[in-house]
């Protein structure tokens, strides 16, 4: 077991569908904008509050508006893809994959996940992966892993719902007693090797080595 710090993640629902969105009579998952700082900033601020699992610093709501800012910049450059799923008022989830940047791991990425509990039960994350895997092949990354809180026994289901396993338990310490845990790293393939289809624009290399 090896220790690791923690990493720490609106238009009409009527808008025109495309490649990248996903709709259900509720909700709607979509590309977050620059526009979505404010909103991602508030939804980050609940779940500190509401979950269990996922450690925010929002002390200081200044300094998280900017980090959202600059996340989203960096969405929008390619560099890594950030999505939300909203209700008619409210962003209530988000997903920020990105590539992992630990030599030798050139083609896998990693994410972080967050749903508001209230919301929890439709279906949202699943539709939140799907996007952040479609982002992932759009790279030619061919492997997702993340980490899961051992005791996070919903996300941990969720994830086996849709192909992941477990790869290996990490200990996850952020300079934090409270936010300190054991974890899983979690992935999967999601790109075979001699797949060919061509990058997205704007594509740019986050945990990982070789998939369990």
């Amino acid at each position: 077991m090896i220790d690791v710090p923690a990493s720490v993640a609106a238009t009409p629902l009527l808008a025109r569908q495309n490649v990248n969105t996903r709709t259900s009579p509720k909700f709607i998952a979509r590309p977050a904008s620059v526009h979505d700082a404010k909103a991602l900033a508030a939804l980050k601020t609940a779940l500190s509050v509401e979950t269990e699992h996922m450690v925010f610093d929002v002390a200081d709501p200044h300094a998280l508006l900017k980090r959202c800012n600059s996340e989203l910049q960096a969405s929008k450059l390619g560099e890594q893809g950030i999505f939300v799923v909203e209700t008619r008022k409210h962003i209530v989830g988000y997903i920020d994959v990105r590539r992992v940047t630990v030599e030798g791991a050139y083609e896998f990425a990693s994410f972080n996940l967050a749903i508001r509990p209230q919301y929890w039960g439709n279906g949202l994350g699943a539709q939140l992966v799907s996007l952040a895997e479609k982002w992932a092949k759009g790279r030619q990354l061919r492997f997702l892993m993340f980490l899961v809180a051992i005791r996070n026994h919903r996300a941990r289901a969720l994830y086996d719902r849709l192909g992941y396993s477990i790869c290996d338990i990490v200990r996850v310490d952020d300079n934090n007693a409270i936010a300190a845990d054991e974890a899983y790293i979690m992935g999967r393939m999601i790109l075979e090797a001699d797949c060919s289809a061509p990058p997205e624009s704007g594509a740019d290399h986050d945990v990982g080595s070789g998939l369990c």
